[in-house]
């Protein structure tokens, strides 16, 4: 799996980076945690502070567009973040042990 492109836009109010990035998989859709530690990798963050928001994969391509959120400070993101966001982040994670 690699990130074939990303843009960030900062949010200064929330106190965190949004993240729209295209990754491009040789199989299957990537995992929730591989795709966050990638993104964590690439901008020199701790994984814990990245957010998976939405994961768009089409039909028959290599690719998906990913949507991401990553704070600043772990308050930030537990104040902000849905609570279902966190709960599947958290998951993903207990997943890759």
């Amino acid at each position: 799996m690699n990130i074939l492109s990303m843009e960030k836009r900062e949010n200064k109010l929330l106190n965190r980076v949004e993240v729209i990035a295209r990754v491009g998989f040789p199989g299957g859709t990537p995992k929730r945690a591989e795709i966050r530690e990638e993104i964590s990798k690439r901008l020199g963050k701790p994984v814990d502070l990245v957010f998976i928001r939405k994961i768009i994969t089409e039909y028959g391509k290599r690719e998906a567009l990913v949507t991401a959120t990553v704070y600043n400070r772990k308050e930030d993101a537990l104040k902000f973040e849905p609570a279902h966001i966190i709960k599947r982040n958290e998951k993903g994670k207990e997943e890759s042990k």
